[in-house]
């Protein structure tokens, strides 16, 4: 599939997704359709978390997922939020019937929470391992089985973090065209390092971006991979791309293959954490050497052996007190065919020329300079053919010339004060003005300024800014094909490339969309799994401070298509407005409010806000047809208690009703006696007790609460289900060691019928048909070691419980917090996946015992869903972390 990016038209259009390519394999067998207004409850069924006031704590919640093997389903993932307390999260897929009770598959997610979510890195090996392969009442056990399918690396989708020099203008391809690489640095799959590569196919269009990863080494993980360079090394005239990764003290080199694609890296190693990247002649063989400045201020030569391999020479500037090196540049200054160095010394407010003597041997002269010199570039800017310097004092408001007497040295420097905003970071040196002559392009407090070369060293400031925030880095092209240099820039914040295109008279002219490299998602994004444009796709709804849309174009690879500036959390789906399109309903309790977001017909949306009361912390928060007649309405929390919006059957909403009080760790929405309207079942404190509670729907958006169950341990979550195969949803509550079965009468009322001992204090349930035998059975997952499986056995019967070992993951002692159930190896059998700081699955042998597992190490994850992706009926993986969305894809051998 080609994407195509065209500049220079009204519709700029750019698609940027690298896919996983995971592993593990298979498809949930558990989904859901897009829920129509017909349908009962969309969305989440429960939340666990109870937030503490003046926090802005995160909740689980989880999605309906009724058994459908023909549609994508509706997913709402697993959430993870900081904390201190272990909660967990159910949810019950419910297909409703006339008498509104549960009957079909459901699953159930569980949610842990021990602190606050972080992104740390780590290795992804796909490591294999195993569990146990028959579950015991007595001690765990581990018979270890062959695993037959396996987790392997992959790549993120969204979420590139881009590192100071991370863009480059160059012809890989040897087209005539400059295309572009963009280092991308972490991201959300540990630890991510790679180039972005964009192939210019001419009149401002761009080819499907390519992403090579490998540009960390296995023994670290870079989090100062600062600078990218292109040159040929190998004399085939396409050149390579070479990285410096501060972390593990190492220097990539991706070999060019000759049409614009890379091979695999070949790694060096270098001085400690190099910071930047310069290319030059330093031994005089016509050969293109590596220079290195490292974090200890020496500058390290990596010498071409002329095919693009290469020696380190000795460090040089070793003794010489720079104080921080943020830059250096290379050229050979006094024209004996050797390129020299110049250093900048910020903290003397100097530059270090270092003239090569040969043999690794250099003379240092020191420059003083006008202020403090953060960056520094050299370029042709006197017209006499001699390279000359240009320095930025990143702390002050200046650009500073200073031009080479002919024989190495430099004259005194002459300064362009740029006026405020001031702090010039970046600096890039191009004929703009096609008069042959250098002009300079400054990145200054996240904009960008032009200086135009006049000659003789003497520079016009350009009074216009351009650009936008979070600039850090700028490559110059003719982006567009007019002939005319145009700029791009990498923003960081929105975490994009935004070009800025020359017009006729000269000046820039930014354009109104940017070039994503990925969502620009500030904080832990959420998302929401639908067939959002009706082409039998599962598409991917991710919300935060804005909602994006991301369109799945087969196979799982996916198309950024839409975004809105309405954002939430918690994103439900459900078709609102009865047009039979799955809308997006979203909750901000930073507004303060609850965002429908209409469906259009192309996946994208346009929504509306409605006010709730303050003190919303959206936790709870769920469609549900709430008044039996056929409209989803919206319950959410709010400061103890619930509040209801009624949907008034054209997807308009009237105003926030509270309803009930509340004090809930997990709920579940089900109609318990039949009348068409949903009733609330929750577990949650009733005077400092734990207690199973009905919230009784009478109409109107009031609920009547009574007390059912307060038994004398402590309750961590529910799930609803028709345990006795008689038409009504029964309740089944997880405690300390036990379960609580509590059988519905039929009209409603909840009794406690049975107590079974599990043996593990289960932090979450979930229901699912783990044993093909049409009957809900029950997974029950706890904080410490081990998850617990209670086959049912009809008329009411739980088996007795069948442990097997969490650890046997690998991913520690601690169960991962997050886990569903799904299709793991495509044998039609429910598997149970487990998401946390890696991804896990134990695969199931048909007969609801688990054998081998297999495990995809992650950062920690925020939320996690398993969902058919790429139509090869295997579950993949989407989850999200701090750095954005990513998407594994499954594979089984």
């Amino acid at each position: 599939m080609m994407y195509t990016l065209r500049f220079g038209h009204p519709r700029v259009s750019l698609l940027l997704l690298s896919t996983f390519a995971v592993a593990g394999c298979p498809d949930p067998t558990a989904t859901t359709e897009p829920a129509t207004a017909g349908d009962d409850t969309v969305g989440s069924d429960s939340t666990t978390d109870e937030p503490t006031p003046g926090t802005d704590g995160l909740a689980s919640n989880t999605a309906d997922t009724p058994t459908s093997t023909s549609a994508p389903s509706t997913s709402a993932p697993v959430d993870s939020s900081s904390g201190t307390s272990e909660d967990s999260t159910s949810t019950t897929a419910t297909a409703s019937t006339a008498s509104g009770s549960t009957t079909s598959a459901s699953t159930s997610t569980g949610d842990s929470t021990t602190g606050d979510s972080t992104t740390g890195e780590a290795s992804t090996t796909g490591e294999e391992s195993t569990t146990g392969e028959e579950g015991t009442t007595g001690g765990i056990v581990i018979d270890v089985e062959e695993t037959h399918c396996s987790l392997q690396d992959g790549m993120p989708n969204f979420g590139f973090w881009l590192g100071m020099k991370a863009v480059v203008a160059a012809d890989l391809d040897g087209d005539g065209d400059d295309d572009i690489a963009v280092r991308a640095g972490p991201t959300g799959v540990a630890p991510f390092s790679g180039i972005v590569v964009l192939g210019n196919l001419g009149g401002g269009e761009y080819a499907q971006p390519e992403t090579y990863k490998g540009a960390s080494s296995s023994s670290g993980t870079s989090y100062s991979d600062w600078s990218l360079v292109a040159a040929d090394f190998d004399g085939d005239d396409r050149p390579e791309l070479a990285v410096a990764n501060g972390m593990d003290n190492s220097i990539v080199v991706f070999p060019n293959l000759g049409d614009g694609s890379f091979g695999e890296p070949t790694f060096y190693w270098g001085p400690a954490w190099p910071e930047s990247l310069a290319v030059g002649d330093f031994d005089g063989d016509a050969v293109l050497d590596l220079a290195v400045l490292g974090w200890d201020h020496n500058v390290t030569v990596l010498y071409n052996q002329g095919d693009a391999t290469f020696v380190a020479g000795a460090p040089a500037l070793t003794g010489t007190n720079v104080g921080i090196s943020y830059s250096f540049a290379v050229a050979d200054f006094d024209g004996d065919g050797r390129s020299d160095v110049a250093v900048t010394s910020k903290i003397e407010s100097t530059l270090v020329v270092m003239r090569n003597l040969g043999g690794d041997q250099f003379d240092t002269t020191t420059i003083p300079t006008a202020a403090e010199p953060t960056v520094v570039i050299a370029g042709e800017f006197g017209g006499d053919d001699r390279p000359d310097l240009a320095v930025a004092d990143g702390d002050g408001d200046g650009v500073g010339v200073l031009l080479n007497q002919g024989d190495g040295t430099f004259g005194p420097e002459v300064r362009w004060s740029l006026g405020s905003p001031t702090d010039p970071q970046i600096l890039s040196a191009a004929d703009l003005d096609d008069d042959g002559l250098q002009d300079l392009v400054v990145g200054q407090n996240r904009r960008v300024r032009t200086l135009y070369n006049q000659g003789g060293g003497q520079f016009l400031l350009d009074g216009s800014y351009y650009g936008g925030t979070g600039l850090n880095s700028l490559a110059t092209l003719d982006i567009d094909g007019d002939g005319r240099r145009d700029i791009l820039a990498s923003n960081r914040d929105e975490r994009s490339l935004q070009p800025l295109l020359q017009q006729q008279d000269g000046s820039f002219e930014r354009l109104p969309t940017t070039f994503p490299l990925g969502l620009g998602l500030f904080g832990l994004p959420h998302f929401a799994i639908a067939d959002l444009d009706a082409d039998g796709d599962a598409d991917i709804a991710v919300t935060g401070d804005e909602q994006h849309t991301l369109l799945n174009q087969g196979a799982g690879q996916f198309e950024l298509a839409s975004s809105n500036e309405l954002g939430g959390k918690r994103p439900q789906v459900g078709d609102v407005d009865g047009d039979g399109r799955p809308d997006l309903v979203l909750c901000s309790d930073k507004t303060k409010s609850v965002r429908v977001l209409r469906n259009l017909g192309d996946g994208s949306f346009a929504g509306a806000a409605y006010p709730v009361p303050v003190g919303t912390y959206c936790q709870l928060f769920a469609l549900a047809n709430l008044d039996g007649d056929a409209a989803l309405d919206v319950i959410v929390d709010a400061d103890n208690s619930v509040v209801v919006l009624r949907n008034k059957g054209d997807g308009t909403f009237a105003p926030a009703v509270q309803s009930v009080n509340y004090k809930a760790r997990d709920w579940s929405i089900v109609d318990l006696n039949g009348d068409g309207r949903r009733d609330l079942v929750t577990v949650e404190y009733v005077n400092e007790d734990m207690a199973v509670t009905l919230a009784r729907n009478i109409g109107g958006g009031k609920f009547i609460k009574e007390a059912l169950f307060t038994p004398d341990e402590t309750l961590s979550s529910l799930v609803v289900f028709d345990l006795e195969d008689d038409g009504d949803p029964d309740v089944v509550a997880g405690g300390e060691n036990v379960a609580h079965v509590l059988r519905n009468d039929g009209a409603g009322n909840l009794e406690l019928q049975d107590t079974l001992g599990v043996g593990l204090p289960p932090s979450a349930l979930m229901t699912a048909d783990l044993d093909g035998d049409g009957r809900l059975d029950v997974v029950a997952a706890a904080s410490r070691q081990a998850y617990g499986v209670l086959l049912n056995l009809g008329e009411g019967e739980l088996a007795p419980v069948k442990r097997y070992p969490a650890n046997g993951f690998g991913l520690g002692s601690p169960l991962p917090p997050r886990f569903t159930t799904a299709d793991v190896d495509g044998d039609g059998a429910l598997d149970v996946a487990f998401g946390g700081t890696a991804l896990g699955y134990a695969l199931n042998k048909g007969d609801a015992k688990f054998g081998s597992s297999a495990t995809y190490t992650t950062p920690d994850m925020h939320q996690f869903a398993a969902q058919d992706l790429d139509g090869d009926a295997k579950a993949d993986f989407v989850y999200t972390t701090e750095r954005g969305v990513h998407v594994v894809l499954s594979t089984c051998r």
